[in-house]
């Protein structure tokens, strides 16, 4: 089912194709590059990190989070002076398996999917140690960070980054991928403050019957609405942004959710359609949860805001 959120956002393709400079259009772009590089000990690996990297083009700047043999980094392109964001995966360990079947699953959908809110892949480069992955940076932290910073959103600036957040996901579970990690620390902004979401990680793609195989760690999996998880997940970043905190009984940790009723916070003040929106989507059985269109016909996603001009 084609969903009813438009992708073609002037604004939102400005500001996806100003982002996107980071590597130019000659570069190695959809390519694994087989690189042979020696094998090197666990406390030397940053050291070959960067020098495969600068003869890649790359001057290697900060880490943004190293965890579980995966390390991710920005870096700034000599080529275009663009600032990238590099996944550094090694091959190590009991999980070396998965990570090469998620490697490769990863570029293939990013390959395959466009959309202006979706962290966009440039390159790809394999070694006998590690994977690297090449990509947009969004530089202008998260929505996490935001809603830290301002308590919570006002409603007119919850809606627009809900609709940008429903638009990209509804497009993604339309193609047969879901994201399966929705939540405001991985919702991320570029430069023109365009909402960006990487479907690395915790995504997949493997459509049977219109159900997705997820599988979450190569020994178990599940079959699972394609738009399950995602349409759950926004509903608590949206309740998150109007309320400035998690919904009471919601674990982030698992998506086993134990929420049985929403129970809306007292302050600050929300529109009653904003909340009626929340309770349709937070609903425990998936079979009766509202759709992606659903969601985008409901009068608070359509209400149009006006903005205020200074004079």
């Amino acid at each position: 089912m084609e969903s009813r959120f438009s992708i073609n956002s002037k604004n939102a393709e400005k500001a996806s194709a100003s982002s996107s400079t980071g590597v130019s259009s000659t570069s190695a772009f959809g390519q694994t590059l087989s690189i042979i590089e020696p094998a090197s000990s666990h406390s030397s690996a940053i050291s070959h990190q960067g020098s495969l990297l600068e003869k890649e083009g790359y001057r290697t700047s900060d880490a943004i989070d190293n965890t579980n043999d995966v390390t991710v980094i920005t870096a700034r392109s000599s080529e275009t002076g663009g600032v990238v964001t590099i996944k550094i995966m090694t091959k190590v360990g009991n999980s070396g398996f998965c990570r090469k079947k998620g490697f490769y699953q990863e570029i293939e959908m990013m390959r395959q999917l466009n959309h202006p809110n979706l962290i966009k892949y440039y390159r790809s480069i394999e070694t006998p140690n590690r994977y690297y992955i090449v990509m947009e940076c969004a530089q202008n932290g998260s929505l996490s960070d935001l809603i830290r910073e301002k308590g919570c959103l006002t409603e007119p600036g919850a809606r627009s980054i809900y609709r940008q957040l429903a638009s990209v996901l509804s497009y993604c579970n339309s193609r047969g991928c879901i994201h399966h990690d929705i939540k405001s620390g991985n919702i991320l902004f570029d430069a023109n403050s365009v909402l960006k979401i990487s479907i690395f990680g915790y995504s997949y793609r493997n459509m049977i019957n219109h159900c997705v195989v997820v599988d979450t760690d190569c020994e178990s999996s599940s079959l699972t609405e394609p738009d399950y998880a995602d349409i759950f997940g926004s509903g608590i970043v949206l309740f998150e942004m109007v309320f400035g905190k998690l919904p009471k009984g919601y674990d982030i940790v698992s998506l086993k959710h134990s929420l049985r009723r929403v129970h809306f916070p007292d302050e600050p003040a929300v529109d009653s359609e904003c909340k009626s929106l929340i309770s349709r989507i937070l609903v425990p059985q998936h079979g009766n949860r509202i759709s992606w269109n659903d969601i985008a016909d409901t009068d608070w996603m359509l209400r149009q805001d006006i903005r205020k001009v200074e004079n």
